[in-house]
């Protein structure tokens, strides 16, 4: 169980963590935690689209502070720089609950949503930019 590998993408940056020790857990899970019940509450389907800039940061400080585990120039302020969505920190986090412990169900019609108006965004572009776009979306999304 020890030697079990969790995979971390966010943009074009991969990261393999191990399950990870109490001190990280006790810190990530429960901003993880609450944001994922959130997301797998069958009465808010649509909350992807309408988590705040509070319940992202905190997010994106728990995948941090994973992350540093293995890579410590994963700052918040260098995940910050990374071009990934909404949909994609809420996978990081599921992979980051699976390596404290847990394994957590966010809601498919809530991550559907999120891709499908990722899509159109995409067809918006230019034909040259708008195909690099749809790649870099494709490989995003792949896991």
């Amino acid at each position: 169980m020890s030697d079990q590998v969790f995979v971390v993408k966010l943009g074009d940056r991969t990261w393999n963590i191990p399950r990870l020790p109490w001190r990280i857990v006790q810190k990530a899970q429960p901003a993880l935690l609450r944001q994922a019940q959130r997301l797998s509450s069958g009465q808010d389907a649509g909350a992807l689209r309408r988590l705040d800039e509070q319940a992202l940061a905190q997010m994106t400080d728990a995948i941090s502070l994973a992350l540093r585990l293995v890579d410590p120039d994963a700052t918040v302020a260098a995940l910050g720089e990374l071009r990934f969505s909404s949909t994609d920190l809420v996978r990081a986090s599921t992979t980051v609950l699976a390596a404290c412990g847990l394994a957590v169900d966010v809601d498919a019609e809530a991550e559907a949503e999120a891709e499908a108006e990722a899509e159109p965004a995409a067809e918006a572009l230019p034909p040259a930019e708008g195909a690099a776009e749809a790649a870099d979306l494709g490989q995003s999304t792949a896991a």
